[in-house]
């Protein structure tokens, strides 16, 4: 499916004007033609930034730095092959609601072979400041 879909695990919780950074790393299967698409939800008033990576050969690339995007916004990852891990690393500034950061993802284009997010994958915050 293209509509996106919370994942049951990978989430944290934020206090009201709260400051996290987080790190995630995310193991998946998905087809070349249908790559997976990710964002966050997060609560009213806040805001999530990062930087994405996928595979060494991207981290490797010293002449192709990362981009910082808003990561509320979906993202597609592109790959030449099916299984795959991709690496955020982000800030979220929290505003006046407390709530729950959420990853939610799926394909970027519909197709019969099934999305996977594998065991293993995680997701790590550390308040920096309330």
């Amino acid at each position: 499916s293209t509509v996106m879909q919370d994942d049951d695990h990978l989430s944290f919780a934020v206090a009201a004007n709260e400051v996290c950074d987080f790190y995630l790393l995310l193991d998946h299967y998905a087809a070349i033609t249908g790559p997976l698409k990710f964002a966050f939800t997060i609560p009213a008033g806040g805001s999530i930034t990062g930087f994405v990576a996928g595979d060494v050969g991207l981290l490797a690339a010293v002449a192709a730095p990362l981009t910082e995007r808003n990561l509320t916004t979906a993202f597609q990852i592109t790959y030449a092959t099916a299984d795959r891990w991709f690496i955020v690393h982000g800030r979220y500034i929290g505003g006046a609601t407390a709530g729950t950061v959420q990853l939610q993802w799926a394909q970027n284009g519909s197709n019969a072979t099934p999305t996977t997010v594998y065991t293993g994958s995680y997701l790590i915050a550390k308040k920096v400041s309330a």
